[in-house]
């Protein structure tokens, strides 16, 4: 970070000189120097827009979702719905399509997640409530984009996958569950400015996106940042979630929400809807407070280690 105006000018002017000769490794190397460029970490979010605009951003990495794995999806329980009907399991119609973290408001989304416990978590289903939860099987191998594996032999794609991972996952002020998570976080952190964001964060920084995000506009970066990685990976995208973020720290989860579009809801199959009363309070604040509380009693020196180089 915090490279000059000129270093910025002369790593764009490389580029150019760089794909005039066919050189891909001088190429890559200016163009990831500009993706992490700026004087706060949170520049390497427009910076990788612009760098898509431009028609170079980097595609990280895709994670494959084998042929036979089973998703899930959960739904608030209504006496008036037929669950065991497959239609009622479909995406959602155009008119119900509401603007989310990795769709824009009418935009075809089916939402699915790893596990039912993740499912849990991320409705803040209260212990006494009825829910439905649906199984998919995958039909064929699903590619899909991930900003969570890093790469260790090139730290400026480690730092910019970090932060947009942690930008991503990031809890939401609009959602109306999370006032209680708010609550704590606000109180916590206190007023969270871009100068206040640092890669010693670790596992924090989600938390810290969160009290800094407007309300209103979180979402429509959260969407420009997926229609960058669909053009990759049109099939969907998979991100970790904020109650269980190991992923902000360089480690692959085995609990992870998936998104599909169009061609990745067609390789996927619903097979079956149980209604269940959920026997624990998945309470959104629990988890926060607990990975908080337990981050700042690590040592330092296993703090965002993946980029202790």
């Amino acid at each position: 970070m915090k490279n000059s105006d000129w270093d910025i000018r002369e790593a764009f002017d490389l580029m150019k000189l760089a794909k005039l000769n066919n050189n891909l490794q001088l190429f890559l190397e200016n163009r990831d120097k500009i993706l992490v460029s700026g004087d706060e970490l949170f520049d390497i979010i427009p910076n990788y827009l612009m760098l898509d605009k431009l028609g170079c951003a980097p595609n990280f990495c895709g994670r494959k979702i084998k042929k036979g794995s089973t998703l899930y999806r959960i739904r608030e329980y209504d006496k008036t719905t037929n669950f065991s009907d497959a239609s009622q399991w479909t995406a959602p119609p155009i008119d119900k399509r509401r603007q989310s973290r990795a769709n824009k408001k009418e935009q075809e989304a089916l939402y699915l997640a790893s596990s039912e416990l993740l499912c849990l978590w991320e409705t803040h289903i209260k212990k006494g409530d009825k829910y439905a939860i649906a199984t998919y099987e995958c039909l064929e191998d699903i590619t899909v984009g991930s900003l969570s594996l890093l790469d260790s032999e090139n730290i400026n794609i480690n730092i910019a996958a970090f932060v947009l991972n942690a930008f991503l996952v990031a809890p939401a002020r609009k959602e109306k569950e999370n006032v209680e998570v708010f609550e704590y976080l606000d109180k916590y952190f206190g007023r969270v400015l871009p100068k206040d964001l640092k890669i010693e964060d670790g596992i924090l920084l989600s938390y810290k996106f969160g009290v800094m995000n407007q309300e209103y506009k979180y979402y429509d970066l959260t969407n420009q940042i997926c229609d960058v990685i669909m053009k990759f990976f049109p099939d969907g995208i998979m991100y970790s979630s904020c109650y269980m973020p190991l992923e902000t720290m360089g480690l692959n989860c085995s609990e992870n929400n998936i998104v599909l579009y169009r061609s990745g809801i067609e390789k996927v199959q619903y097979r079956s809807c149980d209604i269940k009363i959920c026997d624990h309070d998945h309470s959104t604040l629990i988890p926060i407070k607990t990975i908080i509380e337990d981050y700042n009693r690590m040592p330092d020196k296993f703090k965002a280690r993946f980029f202790a180089k």
